[in-house]
């Protein structure tokens, strides 16, 4: 097998170094760990049946064979190691060589003298292995260290445990074997009446060991080794190793007669050197790497970040465990816990409840400190950021809380809808932090001129909302509503004076009232009202309170200052004029170029101007109140020409549609598209509906169940416009989508004429990209223009394409197949 150095081809996965760091493949070691414990097996059985000088001479055979068998297995793992891999297996290595030499000396003593052996001065070379054992130890790559070369954080790591906690559970694990040991063996010893050399080494080679095997442990808990396989071996392999030498050691204090009272131990022996030589050879586990490919995902990172949890808060309970077992054991034969033993027995349970006692406060303190997190999340979830104020979700739950107790007992719902005015001059002239620090001002007022029993929110933008506790008499609702309008009014009326510019704040006012007189079934119902009526005060002159009445209803012949666009109010309005059509826009799978769908998009024909997006007529159609009527023209339309779409593209293509916020939460929308499937003889799955401007969906879980009835249909919900100004990401969770669609805006920065502003737009386009991709979702891109945009976008991860270089909307009699991206010049 060819060797590789340690730490080549190394990666990083959870803080974890991953490296070819194995002496031999991990099928050489099941071989060669299946051959040797065969071969160990079946030297050590005649030990079981012998006597006297043959059982000498089987037991000298066996032990020979195994420590043979360690010292080659262990100079494989030397050679073919290096840098630390190779200075911490030179010492365990050491030990076995050593252990070769003691080896020899105990066979070629107890060959000569084979009743009795005693320990002389010399003997005091056998702690040596200990200090050995030790360095080796403590020179075993951790987890640790690897992540203190990378970060200084660790994340997915160990739970970070407090120093007092770390040192009361390295107590109870000293504690824990020094009490077994007492037991087993040294109570033995003290009470045998041996003195000087003798006694010293009959003490110090259990404790020795003891302590040995209590490292392996606490390594194992708190120093997360990068090898647990090798760190196990050694442990397993040094306590098979050193219990029955103590024991041998007890047993020639007490003066027994070796040759019939030593066998069983040395079959012990027998396993413990090869166990830690194979320590010295065993492959590290592979875990799975960081990051995706082709779609596939692990859950190998999870499992270990699980068993390093358990790992640390269990395996110092072990020795423990073992202790408990072996006084019950002791109690069951009717023996009682004396002197030493009773001593190591009282310390032990002093050091677990002290470590329960604190345990228990830091639980309550973490308690606590969850319950206060919990608290900030909720807050910041029902909260604007830059405000302060309560978001568009709080405010619809306490708008349908109004709702139902105004059909319940016919009490009054009051709703101001709040919208500045010219706000898009102070952020071009002052930049966005002005714009910004204007919104907090204008927050500020807003909550100190409505009363503490009112609700004021920021719906998104420079859109504010107030809810005020209405009455049961509709004429004090009047009156409350319009007084907590004039109140608004005259807060804003004083300058603000934002970055050094004196500013006039102007805010348009819509106000509607839900009482006996004017009832209303849904909260959408009222927000609609008090929109129109803002939109109202704005074409009155900006900076006005107009309320909504039913008697005087608001024209759909009303423009918008800001253009001189006037929106029909069906697409048929659009067509007969010629100023107008329904256009398409080819949309590609960037894996091939193959073409896949069609978006149905409204644009001037270029007879008449550029180029208006679909999302502006929406919204001016949202303004005038006949969204619905439009929409539903839109839909019949393309339906009704999805064939000949089709045959003017050469593929069987998807039919894409946007849907507007005011009708993602219409039950009539599902029964609409349904009738429309059924009618033209369309696959739900050949659908995608297609959501934008998300912030300003009225009723985000009315629209996740309107929509869910249509995607468990086979629909494609599709967030469209991902990373503009009026997404929202709690749109993601609360309705079932499952493709997104980022915005041009995120791509800005790869096309090669255009730079964008911000420094942090290709880390927030990579994040939505490897946010989509990990939640399951597809991801489309708009605003495709050059070759290396596309390259770019196919390598992030985008499935598929929309944009210039692909095909611009066109309208469906100059509509043509659109080449391969593969034929497509390159820019």
């Amino acid at each position: 097998m060819r060797w590789r150095r340690s730490g080549a081809h190394r990666g990083v996965h959870g803080g974890c170094t991953q490296g070819d760091t194995s002496p031999i493949s991990e099928k050489s070691f099941r071989v060669t760990a299946g051959c040797v414990a065969a071969l160990l097996t079946l030297s050590s059985i005649p030990l079981l049946f012998l006597e006297g000088e043959s059982r000498l001479l089987a037991q000298a055979v066996s032990l020979g064979t195994a420590n043979l068998i360690a010292v080659l297995i262990s100079t494989v793992g030397v050679v073919r190691s290096n840098g630390v891999e190779r200075r911490w297996r030179l010492f365990i290595w050491a030990v076995l060589i050593f252990e070769f030499g003691g080896l020899a000396d105990w066979i070629r003593a107890s060959r000569y003298h084979p009743s009795v052996v005693t320990l002389n001065p010399f003997d005091i070379l056998y702690l040596l292995p200990f200090v050995l054992v030790v360095i080796g130890l403590l020179l075993i790559p951790t987890e640790q260290e690897d992540r203190s070369r990378m970060t200084a954080e660790d994340p997915d790591g160990r739970p970070r445990y407090s120093d007092p906690l770390v040192v009361l559970d390295g107590l109870v694990i000293v504690v824990s074997l020094l009490l077994i040991t007492w037991i087993a063996v040294l109570s033995r010893i003290v009470a045998s009446g041996v003195q000087g050399v003798p006694f010293f080494l009959a003490i110090a080679l259990p404790l020795g060991g003891m302590l040995t095997v209590a490292l392996v442990v606490l390594m194992t808990a708190f120093r997360c080794p990068r090898n647990g396989r090798s760190l196990a071996l050694l442990g397993i392999g040094l306590a098979v190793l050193i219990i029955p030498e103590s024991a041998v050691f007890g047993l020639t204090v007490s003066q027994a007669e070796l040759a019939s009272s030593t066998a069983p131990y040395w079959v012990g022996v027998n396993f413990g050197e090869p166990l830690i030589a194979l320590g010295l050879v065993v492959p590290e586990r592979q875990r799975a790497m960081g990051g995706l490919e082709d779609g596939a995902t692990s859950a190998k990172p999870v499992s270990g970040r699980l068993s390093g949890f358990w790992g640390h808060a269990y395996v110092p309970y072990l020795p423990l465990g073992a202790a408990a077992v072996v006084i019950v054991a002791l109690a069951a034969d009717g023996k009682e816990l004396g002197g030493g033993a009773l001593y190591l027995t009282l310390v032990l349970a002093t050091l677990v409840a002290l470590r329960q006692v604190i345990t228990v406060s830091q639980n309550i303190r973490l308690l606590a400190t969850v319950r206060a997190a919990h608290e900030r999340l909720r807050h910041q979830a029902f909260h604007d950021s830059l405000t302060g104020l309560p978001n568009r979700a709080l405010f619809t739950r306490e708008l349908e809380r109004a709702i139902e107790r105004h059909r319940a007992d016919g009490s009054s719902a009051i709703v101001l809808f709040c919208d500045l005015d010219d706000f898009k001059a102070v952020n071009d002239s002052l930049g966005h932090a002005a714009g910004d620090a204007l919104l907090r001002t204008v927050a500020s007022r807003l909550r100190a001129a409505i009363r503490c029993e009112d609700l004021a929110a920021r719906l998104g933008g420079d859109e504010f909302a107030v809810l005020v506790a209405g009455t049961k008499d509709a004429d004090d609702a009047h009156v409350t509503g319009e007084r907590a309008g004039e109140r608004i009014l005259v807060a804003m009326g004083n300058p603000c004076v934002i970055h050094g510019a004196r500013r006039y704040v102007q805010v348009s006012i819509g106000l509607a009232i839900a009482d006996s007189r004017d009832p209303v079934d849904v909260p959408e119902q009222l927000m609609h009202r008090a929109d129109e009526a803002m939109y109202q005060s704005k074409q009155r002159g900006k900076g006005k309170l107009v309320v909504y009445r039913r008697a005087e209803p608001l024209t759909a012949e009303t423009k918008d200052p800001s253009s001189s666009v006037v929106v029909p109010r069906t697409l048929e309005d659009f067509t007969l004029g010629h100023s107008v059509a329904l256009c398409y826009q080819p949309i590609c799978r960037l894996s091939d170029g193959r073409t896949v769908g069609a978006e149905a998009v409204l644009c001037r024909t270029p007879s008449r101007g550029d180029l208006i997006p679909a999302g502006e007529l929406l919204v001016k159609a949202e303004r005038e109140g006949f969204v619905d009527e439009l929409e539903k023209s839109v839909f019949e339309r393309a339906f009704g020409e999805l064939p000949e779409l089709r045959d003017r593209l050469g593929a069987h293509v998807c039919l894409h549609l946007d849907v507007s916020p005011s009708r993602a939460a219409d039950p009539d929308l599902v029964d609409h598209v349904e009738g429309l499937l059924r009618r033209h003889g369309v696959s739900a799955d050949e659908l995608v509906l297609e959501l934008s401007r998300t912030s300003r969906i009225p009723d985000l879980l009315a629209a996740g169940a309107t929509l869910s009835r249509l995607a468990n249909a086979g629909t494609v919900i599709a967030l469209d416009d991902v990373g503009a100004s009026e997404s929202s990401l709690a749109a993601f969770y609360q309705l079932p989508v499952r493709l997104l669609k980022i915005d041009a805006a995120l791509s800005g920065d790869l096309v090669a004429d255009q730079r964008a502003p911000w420094s942090v737009l290709s880390s927030t386009r990579a994040a939505v990209i490897e946010f989509a991709v990990a939640n399951g979702l597809r991801v489309g891109a708009d605003g495709v223009r050059t070759r290396a945009q596309l390259r770019h976008l196919q390598a992030a991860g985008c499935a598929l394409g929309q944009g210039p270089l692909i095909g611009s909307p066109q309208p469906l009699r100059e509509l043509a197949p659109v080449r391969t991206l593969t034929s497509t010049r390159a820019d």
